[in-house]
């Protein structure tokens, strides 16, 4: 247990990040509403407002672990959640019933991490959410989708790797659950690249928050490569096809005004370039 709420089922999927285009209706949303979709507040309808679909078309194939769809709806609302492991455009291919829709009115940011479904689907392509509401509008606040790459979609990526065992480190290993105002953690982890084939040049690590607040969380993370000097950011050379760095470490150092509430920090290695 992350304090008060469960464990997640694996790794949020950060597709604001990764290529996958979103869509409300048959329109193709806009960045804004993948970073509203995939944040933990409830402040924006993704898409606007209006019964209807949304479809993720995924760059990558996904094997998927948890979906949450936080759906609203004026009166009676109710929705339904597919997949697809063979779609090429949303249209053609099979999709096949699953968990992940919850009628989300009035839940706040706590929703993220309570109304989580467990699923166990490989080789996801697609997901399409539908919303309705038997009188009035219907939309979703938030639209989550939990897991890691497929081993057959073959991209050239980085992993957070467990800084002693030879696996990817799980999501709760990064999960600092309830938190205390003016308090420390460190932990170690190392990054490793996927790449059979390429090598990894200028690796940044920084943070984001998609929902956020003053003093913000990205700004109470630091990173070190030494374990003694810590910075908002640092940067390593390179990484040879499937290599691991050395040990690094990661602190969160909460201040004794931090707002109190739901709050999600997430940290980033970027590739400058594949050579």
């Amino acid at each position: 247990m992350a304090g008060n709420y469960p464990d997640v089922p694996e790794h949020r999927i950060a597709y604001d990040l990764d290529g996958t285009q979103l869509f409300f209706n048959g329109g193709q949303l806009t960045l804004g509403y993948l970073q509203s979709a995939n944040n933990e507040a409830d402040d924006v309808i993704v898409g606007g407002y209006g019964n209807g679909s949304y479809l993720f078309m995924f760059p990558f194939t996904l094997d998927v672990r948890g979906i949450l769809a936080r759906g609203w709806g004026q009166v009676n609302p109710y929705g339904s959640v597919q997949y697809s492991t063979n779609t090429t455009n949303g249209q053609d291919g099979t999709f096949v019933g699953t968990s992940g829709y919850s009628a989300a009115g009035g839940m706040g940011g706590a929703a993220h991490r309570e109304q989580i479904s467990a699923v166990n689907l490989t080789g996801v392509r697609a997901i399409y959410v539908h919303v309705n509401a038997a009188g009035g509008q219907a939309g979703c606040y938030g639209l989550h989708v939990y897991g890691g790459y497929n081993v057959s979609a073959d991209l050239n990526r980085l992993e957070f790797w467990h800084p002693t065992i030879a696996e990817r480190a799980q999501a709760a290993y990064f999960d600092y659950g309830n938190v205390p105002r003016a308090t420390t953690v460190t932990k170690q982890f190392r990054i490793k690249n996927m790449s059979p084939s390429l090598t990894a040049n200028t690796i940044t690590v920084t943070f984001d928050a998609l929902t956020d607040t003053s003093p913000g969380t990205t700004t109470t993370y630091y990173v070190s490569t030494d374990g003694i000097n810590f910075y908002g950011s640092r940067v390593l050379a390179s990484l040879a096809p499937g290599a691991l760095s050395p040990v690094m470490w990661v602190r969160r150092v909460t201040p004794s005004n931090a707002v109190i509430g739901v709050w999600d920090n997430r940290m980033k290695a970027t590739v400058t370039s594949w050579t």
